[in-house]
């Protein structure tokens, strides 16, 4: 399984989630949605991974848990895209509750 986690501001989008996830197996694309501060995109993904490494697996559903939860946590909108065989891009959006745009 291959997930990619981007700390680059606004890397993580649309154009990039339609080249990257269909085609190469890549199970998720995360990342800040807008311009963060580099303390806060330091924080969020150690925080992140320190998380991740207790489930010691990188399931939809823990992944979509912790970034909605650390999305509200540090007041930032983070972009979660997921490969799916149902949609006919071959990709989802994950919206979190609390950035949803």
């Amino acid at each position: 399984m291959i997930c990619i986690f981007v700390s680059a501001c606004q890397m993580a989008h649309e154009n990039l989630a339609k080249q990257l996830l269909p085609q190469t197996g890549c199970y998720s694309l995360i990342g800040p949605q807008n311009a963060i501060n580099f303390d806060d995109a330091a924080a969020f993904w150690v925080a992140f991974y320190q998380l991740m490494s207790k489930e010691r697996s990188m399931k939809r559903e823990e992944l979509q848990r912790r970034v909605r939860e650390l999305s509200a946590i540090f007041e930032e909108p983070i972009n979660h895209f997921a490969s799916s065989q149902s949609r006919a891009k071959g990709y989802m959006r994950v919206r979190n509750k609390r950035h949803a745009s």
